[in-house]
């Protein structure tokens, strides 16, 4: 490989590995929509790690907004640690789309991925942790609230969330 100082080297394993020990996939089929501009609960799920142990969240859904005669909207994605909601913020208000509509419906449509790895879950080998998904819709200006569906008519492969042990 070609490390930072521009010269080659051998992969050795005296660098960082890393083992994936425990595996979580939450999937859901049923469409999900709101039009919020609060935070609601997308997908939830628990895994138990070991001491000492990272999680990875992956979430991935094909999502689709539709804006009404307004403008400044933002769709806003975020995963917590702990009770949906109320627990501890780790990735915060990922945007995924915004602007204006001039008074027309529109329509935007996408697969969206957001992933993070936790370093302090807590894990004890014993007690469950919960991960959130949760989304809202922000919307200023004049007009209507837009929607934001992930899965939109259940017929787009899922919304998905992966929890992945990984014992450094």
């Amino acid at each position: 490989f070609l490390r930072g100082d521009n010269a080659w080297a051998a992969v050795t394993s005296a660098g960082w590995t890393a083992h994936a020990n425990n595996i979580v996939k939450i999937h859901n089929d049923a469409a999900f929509s709101t039009s919020s501009t609060s935070y609601v609960t997308n997908l939830t799920g628990n895994i138990t790690p070991g001491t000492g142990s990272y999680v990875m969240i992956i979430c991935q859904g094909p999502e689709t907004i539709y804006r009404k005669n307004g403008t400044g909207t933002q769709i806003f994605h975020q995963i917590e640690r702990g009770t949906a909601l109320s627990g501890t913020e780790l990735l915060t208000n990922r945007t995924v789309w915004w602007g204006t509509t001039n008074n027309q419906n529109n329509e935007t449509a996408n697969r969206f991925y957001m992933s993070y790895i936790d370093p302090t879950p807590g894990g004890d080998g014993s007690t469950a942790i919960t991960y959130s998904w949760i989304v809202k819709n922000t919307f200023t200006g004049t007009g209507t609230a837009s929607s934001n569906y992930i899965n939109q008519g259940g017929k787009q492969n899922g919304r998905m969330m992966y929890l992945i042990e990984v014992k450094p």
